[in-house]
């Protein structure tokens, strides 16, 4: 049998954790209903497990995109996947199923230490204003702007998240 002082703890604690909502967060709210994301997973560029050598221009295969409702566009995200390179030395564009290039800032969002198999993960944002269309086949592009042999550096996969209201 309990004493009555752990009764009297435990109700008084009960008593707190339900005034500061059980202890739980709602730092992450449930997105409005009407919000929808498209793209698709981390694809290996090329299908090559080690990635495709960044020692002129790289080029995605094209990924397609269809069935997107999105109709305003609020945030588009670029996970690029990859291996031994050099940011300062790559420039990158997004190509849209319309063919229009986007140049991607290579300033990452976040970071993730691995991906896919080999190479670091990294985050880009990429302005939804300059999105012409969700729906088609997608590109990316990089170029290493140091063309010296021994700096080589690879693009393993990427992927597109984009999100807006249908």
């Amino acid at each position: 049998m309990r004493s009555p002082l752990w009764t009297v703890a435990m109700l008084g604690m009960t008593c707190f954790m339900a005034g500061c909502g059980g202890g739980g967060s709602d730092a992450t709210p449930n997105p409005p209903p009407n919000q929808v994301s498209c793209g698709f997973i981390p694809k290996y560029a090329d299908g090559i497990t080690s990635g495709r050598p960044i020692n002129l221009t790289a080029i995605a295969e094209p990924q397609p995109i269809s069935q997107c409702n999105i109709t305003t566009l609020s945030s588009v995200t670029v996970d690029l996947c990859l291996k031994d390179v050099v940011l300062n030395e790559l420039t990158a564009k997004l190509i849209q199923p319309d063919n229009t290039e986007i140049s991607v800032a290579l300033t990452p969002v976040n970071t993730s230490p691995s991906c896919l198999t080999s190479g670091t993960l990294r985050t880009f944002s990429v302005p939804a204003a300059s999105i012409n269309q969700t729906n088609g086949s997608w590109k990316f592009s990089i170029t290493d702007t140091d063309n010296t042999q021994n700096n080589i550096g690879y693009f393993v996969g990427w992927s597109i998240q984009l999100t807006g209201n249908r």
